[in-house]
């Protein structure tokens, strides 16, 4: 990653945090480290194993970093998100089912 002066970079790796009541709930903080850790997975064949729908599934990152601290010269955050999505290309769809759901 660059940046430049005295702009830094810093690269981080969100965590899967699993929303385990069954009404999600908008306001609650998914926090990926620290003494109230969500419930976490490893990977998506994991989700799957569990059977864990996707809608329950939060990306979750702390920041700052543990250990670190913000700066009061602190301005501004401009974020870029990669996404690795898996996908089955044969996903069998049943009659009545629609293919998105919309919130």
């Amino acid at each position: 990653m660059f940046a430049p002066s005295p702009t830094s970079a810093v690269e981080y790796l969100a965590t899967k945090c699993v929303d385990t009541i069954k009404h999600r709930q908008e306001t609650k903080w998914f926090m990926p480290w620290g003494p109230n850790q969500c419930d976490k997975i490893r990977t998506f064949d994991e989700a799957m194993a569990k059977r864990i729908e996707a809608n329950n599934i939060v990306f979750a990152a702390h920041i700052p970093m543990p250990n670190n601290e913000m700066s009061p010269w602190f301005q501004f955050m401009l974020v870029i998100l990669q996404f690795d999505i898996a996908f089955k290309m044969y996903n069998q769809i049943g009659e009545n089912q629609s293919s998105f759901e919309f919130c």
